[in-house]
C-alpha cells in the first residue's frame, strides 16, 4: 500500500510534469510530514483544472523577517517557530488516514465530472467553520459528534460554495461526510484552536514591528500569509 508521503509526491509531481521518486515506506497515520511543508508541497483537493497551481500555504527554510544586511527580527521568527511547532505537536494527534484522503479527493473528481466547482474562499470557510464545531463538541465531551441542527447549517454552508446547483446533490453530500470524517480524525480541541490563534496573533505583532524598508517582503509575505490562514488549512493538510 503507497504511503501517505508517495501520494503526495505522486500528485504534485503529475503537477508539475515530472516522474514521482518513491519514498522509503512509512508509518500508514495520514499526517503530512513538515518536510513536505519545508518543500512548500502542500497537498490541496483542489484538482489541476482548478488552476490553483499545487499553492497552499508553506513554510520555506528560511527567509521569515531576515533583512538585507545581517540583522534578523528575532521576534518574528520566534514567533513562526513557535506556530510551527504547535502545528507540529496538534498534528501528531490525528489519526487522519490515507484511504480518507483519497475518499476526498475522488468527491472532488466525481464533482468536477458532473460541473461542479466549489467557490474556493467560501469552501475554506465551511472547512473552518466544521473544524471549529466539531473541536468545540470534543471540548464539550461529545467526542466530535455534531448536533442535527449544526450539521444542517453546515450542509447548507457547503452547498452554497458549490453554488444553487448543488443543492441536493447526493456528491457534495458525500462531500460533507468525508470532510466530517477528516475534521474528527484529526483530533482537534478548541484549546488547541486557541493556541493556533495566538500564535497567529504574535506574528501579526511581529510583522508589525518590522520595518518594511529593512524587511525583505519575501520573508515577511510567507510570515503574513500564515498569519492569516485558517486554522483548518494549517492544521489539516488534506483540507483546502
Amino acid at each position: 500500500m503507497q504511503s501517505l508521503s508517495d501520494i503526495t509526491r505522486g500528485i504534485f509531481a503529475a503537477r508539475v510534469g515530472k516522474t514521482p521518486m518513491a519514498s522509503p515506506r512509512r508509518s500508514r497515520k495520514a499526517s503530512l510530514s513538515w518536510d513536505c511543508l519545508e518543500e512548500r508541497t502542500v497537498l490541496s483537493p483542489f484538482g489541476p483544472s482548478q488552476g490553483f497551481g499545487g499553492g497552499g500555504l508553506f513554510f520555506g527554510s528560511g527567509g521569515f523577517g531576515r533583512t538585507q544586511g545581517s540583522t534578523q527580527n528575532t521576534q518574528l521568527t520566534t514567533a513562526v517557530t513557535q506556530l510551527k511547532s504547535d502545528i507540529q505537536a496538534i498534528q501528531s494527534k490525528s489519526t487522519e488516514t490515507v484511504a480518507q484522503i483519497v475518499a476526498l479527493r475522488s468527491d472532488f473528481h466525481a464533482l468536477e465530472q458532473a460541473g461542479l466547482f466549489p467557490n474556493r474562499r467560501s469552501y475554506q470557510t465551511f472547512e473552518n467553520d466544521l473544524l471549529t464545531a466539531v473541536a468545540a463538541s470534543r471540548a464539550a465531551g461529545n467526542n466530535g459528534m455534531l448536533t442535527s441542527a449544526q450539521t444542517s447549517t453546515l450542509q447548507a454552508e457547503l452547498a452554497s460554495a458549490f453554488g444553487s446547483s448543488a443543492s441536493n446533490n447526493a456528491q457534495v453530500g458525500k462531500l460533507f461526510n468525508d470532510d466530517l470524517a477528516i475534521a474528527q480524525a484529526s483530533e482537534i480541541n478548541s484549546a488547541d484552536l486557541a493556541t493556533i490563534a495566538k500564535d497567529q496573533a504574535n506574528i501579526k505583532a511581529a510583522l508589525g514591528t518590522t520595518s518594511t524598508g529593512s524587511t525583505t517582503s519575501h520573508g515577511a509575505g510567507y510570515a503574513g500569509r500564515i498569519a492569516s490562514a485558517t486554522a483548518a488549512s494549517l492544521l489539516i493538510p488534506s483540507y483546502y
